[in-house]
């Protein structure tokens, strides 16, 4: 018989003898048996499912979700981790700093290239064993990595950044605010801060001090516009991004800023850089597709018509099939992210194949993919991501265009079509401040059509832009937010509701802008 109580699981054998005994993290609120007989069920006061091994009691699981149902995290013991997009922050780390400092606070997210495993939450149930879980999940990714530890975690933490001193009010364009950085040993130097301004990132040439004995620095931000305002610092060390240090700001009014006071950028035109990969002809034949290529040539040139209107410049690298190769497509993303001044806009346009390995690792597939080593001839969504990072960060606007979930042919059992999801959902955090559109949502194709001449997903791109649909209200500008909404429910369309892309921007909300005129 199992037992669920305000503190206890416990098991008792059929004369009434106890067997374990197992504390809980909220009174139990119903128990079952698994089909199976070896793993016990509870569902607990504190929101969460966990599932038990019924032979000793040991936890092997636990499921959270929001009351919606939109968000979820499933999660073991050590804190390997699966998530819905948004759903990695409803758990994190707690780690006590002595009984006389307050504690910190890590989201799950800040451990995401090491704990956000959801090969392992997927094998733990079959394995009864997270250790063995971890096992195998590594033999089949290609892996090597122990069992992450409460005493490594302590290790692998971002930054922590404590106001001393900011004011509530401002009057002029610029403000100075004083801060303190904790940085954990040996994870690195402190690179310089990331600054937000009402949801933008600001150039990162500004006036710094040195750091005190303590940690402590000044910093100037501005300019700042004549409204009030919300300042968010992050800082970087090599484990991750800290938290941001938030500071809201008042405008006085009573003052005014001198003409020209906002700086040269209000007036400079901004110049636009786009990398578009398109590969229809792939090594393998069996990898080959129609319009990938096309779609790519046929975007930079609707984009090139924009030089002279929108943007001063539009500087674009094209690369489709045999030129698309695993170096090329990395030097096209390094060049993205080394030519932007602030203040211009980037998009990252990427048609083809993606995959995934079992940890949902991503890799974009180049023409020289090889299915049998993704490692090291596919482009990896670290790579990817600081790309677009680096360029936002700058005080530009990144954008992100993925039209990568074909339908394949076997490629082994350690390697799936993706649509690159889980890469998509990281680049939505507020700190990274990228838009990202991709093509398909979850596990769904994307089609290609000899009629359209286009995928689904570049013909309602091509037709929001060059055509102007994507402006309802004829304005003769087409924001962000027009484009998406208009290739959304186009593709829709299109296909038949069988492909529906998918739009993350940041959660923290993001200002449209505008990225095409007509």
């Amino acid at each position: 018989m199992l037992l669920g109580t305000e503190s206890m699981l416990r098991l008792f054998d059929g004369a009434g003898n106890p067997i374990w005994k197992q504390r809980i993290p909220g009174p139990a609120l119903r128990v079952n048996q698994a089909p199976g007989g070896q793993v016990e069920v509870a569902a607990l006061g504190d929101g969460t499912v966990r599932w038990y091994r019924l032979r000793d009691g040991q936890e092997l699981l636990a499921l959270f979700l929001t009351r919606d149902a939109k968000r979820w995290v499933a999660f073991t013991p050590s804190g390997y981790y699966d998530a819905s997009p948004g759903g990695e922050d409803l758990i994190g780390w707690h780690i006590n700093r002595g009984p006389d400092k307050a504690a910190d606070f890590f989201p799950a997210s800040r451990f995401h290239d090491r704990m956000y495993r959801p090969d392992v939450v997927r094998l733990v149930l079959d394995t009864l064993d997270e250790s063995a879980a971890l096992t195998q999940a590594n033999a089949a990714s290609g892996r090597v990595e122990p069992k992450v530890t409460l005493a490594d975690i302590a290790t692998l933490v971002p930054p922590v950044l404590e106001l001393v001193d900011a004011p509530t009010r401002f009057a002029t364009d610029h403000v100075t605010i004083k801060y303190r950085v904790r940085n954990p040993a040996d994870a690195g130097t402190i690179d310089s801060p990331r600054i937000m301004v009402n949801g933008e990132w600001q150039p990162t040439s500004r006036r710094l001090s040195p750091f005190d004995a303590d940690g402590t620095r000044d910093v100037i931000i501005g300019p700042l516009p004549p409204h009030d305002s919300t300042v968010k610092i992050y800082a970087d060390n090599r484990n991750a991004r800290s938290e941001p240090l938030t500071i809201e700001l008042q405008w006085d009014g009573r003052a005014a800023f001198a003409p020209g006071q906002q700086g040269s950028a209000a007036q400079r035109k901004s110049h636009l850089f786009v990398l578009a990969v398109g590969i229809s002809h792939y090594q393998r034949p069996d990898l080959r597709l129609n319009f990938a290529d096309r779609d790519a040539k046929q975007f930079v040139a609707a984009m090139q018509a924009q030089r002279g209107k929108l943007y001063a410049e539009v500087n674009s690298k094209l690369l489709v099939n045999g030129d698309a190769t695993v170096k090329n497509v990395k030097d096209g993303l390094a060049w993205l992210q080394s030519q932007a001044a602030e203040d211009d806009v980037g998009i990252l346009f990427l048609a083809g194949h993606g995959f995934q390995l079992p940890d949902k690792e991503y890799f974009y597939a180049p023409a020289d993919f090889d299915p049998q080593r993704p490692r090291d001839t596919g482009v990896d969504y670290k790579t990817i991501r600081q790309t677009l990072v680096k360029f936002s960060g700058a005080g530009n606007k990144a954008i992100f265009l993925i039209d990568t979930c074909y339908a394949g042919s076997a490629l082994g059992p350690n390697l799936s079509v993706s649509s690159a999801d889980s890469l998509a959902t990281q680049l939505s955090r507020p700190e990274y401040s990228v838009v990202v559109l991709a093509a398909s949502s979850g596990d769904q194709l994307s089609y290609e059509d000899a009629q359209w001449g286009d995928g689904a997903f570049t013909k309602a791109l091509l037709e929001g832009v060059t055509e102007g649909k994507a402006d309802p209200e004829q304005t003769g500008e087409i924001t962000v937010f027009d484009l998406t909404s208009y290739v959304t429910k186009r593709v829709k369309v299109l296909t038949e509701q069988r492909q529906i892309p998918r739009l993350l921007f940041p959660s923290g909300g993001l200002e449209d802008f505008v990225i095409a005129t007509h």
